[in-house]
């Protein structure tokens, strides 16, 4: 069985910025996870939505530091960003670089 594509969206160091598109971010997200259904993918978000914060992007490094670590080295993974009004994917990557030690 193919392994879960891991959806994760990055944002803006910009608090306001992120909670005003957060809105049109889900549609996106919402958009391309049924594609990826479709085609009979199983497909997760990389990490959660901030409640507080009221927004579900990577909004610091540090942040995409905490989130990559937990995500698997092989997964698939698509970064989705919503563009003003339309939902498209912004980039695809499936390329890792793992970290020195």
């Amino acid at each position: 069985m193919p392994e879960t594509v891991i959806l994760i969206a990055n944002g803006d160091l910009r608090l306001s910025a992120n909670q005003r598109c957060w809105p049109a971010q889900m549609r996106a997200e919402e958009a391309v996870i049924d594609a990826i259904r479709r085609e009979g993918r199983e497909v997760r978000r990389g990490h959660q939505c901030d409640s507080e914060k009221g927004h579900g992007f990577i909004d610091s490094q540090k942040r995409g530091m905490e989130i990559f670590r937990w995500i698997p080295e092989q997964a698939p993974l698509i970064v989705v960003r919503q563009s003003g009004n339309t939902a498209t994917i912004f980039c695809t990557v499936s390329i890792r670089i793992a970290a020195q030690s």
